[in-house]
Formats: C-alpha cells, sequence, structure tokens
C-alpha cells in the first residue's frame, strides 16, 4: 500500500513499546523480523522499549529511541516543614 503524504510512499511506523523488552536482545529480535520483512527502514521512533529501571547501553540498535514522557514519581515538598526542594 502506498500513501501520498510520505516522500516513499510508504506508511512509516512509531512504536511505543512501553517498556516491554526485559533485554537489548529480546529487543534486537524484534529490530531483527523487521529488517527480515522490510520494515526496519519504515521505523522512525521507538518509544521506551525497556523498563524504566533497566540500564543498558543502547549502542548498535538501528533505530531511534525515545524515552516515556510520563513521570513516573512525583514528590510534594512542603519548604515550611523543611522539606528541601532544591
Amino acid at each position: 500500500m502506498e500513501i501520498p503524504y510520505t516522500t516513499n510512499g510508504k506508511i512509516p511506523y512509531y512504536l511505543d513499546a512501553n517498556g516491554r523488552y526485559g533485554n537489548k536482545e529480546r529487543l534486537m529480535e524484534l529490530l531483527d523480523y523487521a529488517d527480515k520483512i522490510g520494515a526496519l527502514e519504515r521505523i522512525i521512533l521507538l518509544e521506551e522499549p525497556f523498563p524504566g529501571e533497566y540500564k543498558v547501553d543502547v549502542t548498535g540498535i538501528p533505530v531511534r529511541l525515545a524515552v516515556d514522557e510520563s513521570a513516573h514519581k512525583v514528590i510534594i515538598a512542603n519548604p515550611w516543614q523543611g522539606d528541601d526542594i532544591s
């Protein structure tokens, strides 16, 4: 299917994984499959592939990554009660 809204006529993919991939290897399996079926070049952004607490070097991941924009923890400080707000 081709569309008139992109220069190559293909639908771009914006994927929001919501932290579903527990490790880099699992994410790479998805991206390897996307490459195999010709979809890798159409992934313009992959948002939040890993859980928030997971720390990993993302070198070698062949798509643009983004972090989640929502706050996961909100702390309400009261400086009049001595809470540090710096």
